[in-house]
């Protein structure tokens, strides 16, 4: 049999559970049939990942359960793998070796590594984020905070590094970001 034949299998089993359950008792019967035939395909799977055992006596049922914990020898290669990985790793330069743990283990994506690495150098990333929010954050950085009296730049869209280390420079990059815009003036407050 086929898991397509099993399928209507645990569809129709799935649908009697739902008419012997009491009227009204089930708000969405098109989810609960559906949610149910998934899950009557996930114990049958289950069960034969874990081995049928067949009925009769003790002996017999011993001798048909499959022990699932890994032999020495798959223990021993697990281990030495293991080793070379960890090895592998510290051979690599330390950011290059976060970036690959992030990705590869924590699951980050590409974006949300370089975001985070950036961080830790004393950079913050802005991919196409409102000037708005961008001043908001860099006014979390700098001792002198900037603030935007034309209203009309505050949806714009920027997109750059901002090295906090250098202190106003997004100021005087801010004309250069910005497109042109009547009575644009940056001044100290």
């Amino acid at each position: 049999m086929t898991r397509r034949d099993d399928a209507e299998d645990h569809l129709q089993s799935a649908f009697v559970n739902y008419l012997e359950r009491p009227d009204g008792s089930i708000g969405h019967p098109e989810a609960y049939i559906t949610r149910s035939a998934v899950n009557l395909s996930h114990n049958a799977r289950r069960r034969e990942q874990v081995g049928c055992i067949a009925p009769g006596g003790r002996d017999d049922m011993l001798g048909d359960v499959r022990d699932t914990a890994p032999t020495q020898e798959e223990a021993y290669q697990a281990r030495e793998r293991l080793i070379r990985f960890h090895a592998g790793c510290q051979r690599l330069p330390r950011r290059t070796r976060q970036a690959f743990l992030l990705h590869r283990v924590e699951k980050m994506t590409y974006r949300e590594i370089a975001s985070l690495l950036a961080w830790q150098q004393g950079q913050i990333v802005f991919r196409n984020c409102p000037l708005g929010a961008v001043v908001a954050e860099i006014n979390r950085y700098m001792p002198q905070k900037i603030t935007l009296r034309a209203l009309q730049l505050i949806g714009q869209r920027l997109s750059g590094v901002y090295y906090i280390s250098r202190g106003d420079s997004f100021l005087q990059m801010l004309p250069r970001l910005v497109r042109a815009c009547d009575g644009l003036e940056i001044a100290p407050v």
